[in-house]
C-alpha cells in the first residue's frame, strides 16, 4: 500500500504544476468564503439561521437558530403572554411575559425559558426583545458561573 503511494507522488506533482493556477484560485475562493462565512454575524440557510456566539439574531416561531459550530441549536417552543385586562382586578405583576425555548446542547435535548441560566452547560439563550407572540430576538451567549 505504501508503495503505491509513493509510486503516486510524481504523478501528483507534475499534476500541481501542470494546474497551479487553477489550484491557486480554488483555493483563494474557498479561503474568502470560509473568512466570510465566519465574519457574517448571521448566516440564513432555509429555515436555519447559523449565528456566531453572542450575536442577536431574530426567531421566527418554527425558524431554528444554530451557532456555526454546530452544538447548539435553538427554537421557540412557546411564547409566555400572561396580562391582565384592562379594567380588572389582579393579583400579582400585571403582566407576566416569556419565551420557552426548545434547543440542542451538544445532542441534549433542553427546554429552558427567558428567565433561567441553562443548567450543566456552557452556554445561555438571552432574549433581547419580543413580541411574545410571533418572534423573539435572542443571543446565544457562554454562560457566566
Amino acid at each position: 500500500m505504501i508503495k503505491k503511494i509513493k509510486q503516486q507522488i510524481p504523478r501528483l506533482v507534475e499534476f500541481a504544476k501542470k494546474h497551479r493556477l487553477p489550484l491557486s484560485s480554488a483555493t483563494i475562493v474557498i479561503i474568502l468564503i470560509t473568512a466570510l462565512f465566519t465574519a457574517i454575524p448571521v448566516v440564513s440557510i432555509n429555515n436555519v439561521k447559523l449565528v456566531n456566539l453572542g450575536a442577536s439574531v431574530r426567531i421566527d416561531l418554527g425558524q431554528t437558530v444554530q451557532l456555526k459550530n454546530g452544538s447548539v441549536t435553538v427554537k421557540i417552543q412557546r411564547f409566555i403572554d400572561d396580562s391582565c385586562p384592562d379594567g380588572r382586578k389582579c393579583f400579582g405583576p400585571k403582566q407576566i411575559t416569556g419565551v420557552v425555548y426548545d434547543s440542542r446542547i451538544d445532542g441534549r435535548k433542553l427546554s429552558v425559558d427567558s428567565f433561567k441560566k441553562i443548567a450543566n452547560s456552557n452556554y445561555q439563550i438571552e432574549t433581547v426583545s419580543s413580541d411574545y407572540k410571533t418572534y423573539a430576538e435572542i443571543k446565544i451567549v457562554g454562560s457566566r458561573s
